[in-house]
C-alpha cells in the first residue's frame, strides 16, 4: 500500500499599524478603493482589496463537526494538545470551518497542495490575526491522525497550534478520488 503525508508551509498574519507616510497612503487608497466601488465601509482597519466581496458576518453560534468525522477529530487533537500545554482551547467558528472546508474541497479536486490565497477576505470581517494549516496524507488507516502528526511534527504547523494568539478555529477535510484526506485548519482571532 502507497503511503504518503504531506504539509505545506504555514501561513499567519498578525498586522501591525502602519505609520506615518505609509499609513496615510493606506488610508488614502481605501478611501479612493470604497468610493470607486460605492461602498461606505466604516472599518478602524483598512480593507482588503477584495473587501467588496467579503461576505457578511455569520453569527457567532457554535456550530461543531460532525462527531465521527475527521474534522471532529482535528478539533478533538488540537485542543487536547492545547490542553496538555496549558492553554485554552480554541472556539469552532462556523464561517472559519466553512472557508476550510471548501479550501480543503479546492485542493483535493486539483490534487495540489497550497494555501488559500483569499482568506483574509473570506474569513469574518472583524479579525486582528489569522493563521493557515494544510496538509494531505494518503493510504494510512487514519489519514486524520497523520495529518495531525504531521502538523505537529512542524515547528510552524505547531507554533499555530499552540498560539496564543488564536481564539478560534474552523477545521475542513476533503477525500479526493484516490482516497487521499486534503485537510485546512484556518485560525483566527476577532475583535
Amino acid at each position: 500500500m502507497n503511503t504518503d503525508v504531506r504539509m505545506g508551509t504555514t501561513r499567519a498574519l498578525i498586522p501591525s499599524r502602519p505609520t506615518g507616510r505609509v499609513a496615510r497612503a493606506a488610508f488614502a487608497a481605501a478611501v479612493l478603493a470604497l468610493l470607486a466601488t460605492g461602498l461606505a465601509v466604516p472599518s478602524p482597519l483598512v480593507a482588503p482589496a477584495a473587501a467588496a466581496t467579503v461576505p457578511a458576518a455569520s453569527t457567532t453560534a457554535v456550530t461543531l463537526p460532525a462527531p465521527g468525522s475527521p474534522e471532529a477529530y482535528l478539533f478533538t487533537r488540537v485542543n487536547q494538545v492545547r490542553a496538555q500545554n496549558g492553554l485554552a482551547p480554541l472556539q469552532y467558528r462556523a464561517r472559519l470551518g466553512e472557508v476550510a472546508e471548501a479550501w480543503s474541497q479546492e485542493m483535493a479536486r486539483v490534487k495540489v497542495l497550497s494555501h488559500n490565497p483569499r482568506i483574509s477576505s473570506l474569513i469574518e470581517p472583524g479579525w486582528t490575526a489569522w493563521g493557515e494549516n494544510v496538509g494531505f496524507a494518503g493510504g494510512y488507516a487514519n489519514n486524520a491522525e497523520r495529518i495531525f502528526t504531521g502538523w505537529m511534527n512542524s515547528a510552524g504547523h505547531r507554533a499555530n497550534i499552540l498560539s496564543t494568539r488564536f481564539t478560534s478555529i474552523g477545521i475542513g477535510a476533503a477525500t479526493d478520488s484516490r482516497g487521499y484526506l486534503w485537510s485546512t485548519q484556518d485560525f483566527a482571532t476577532y475583535r
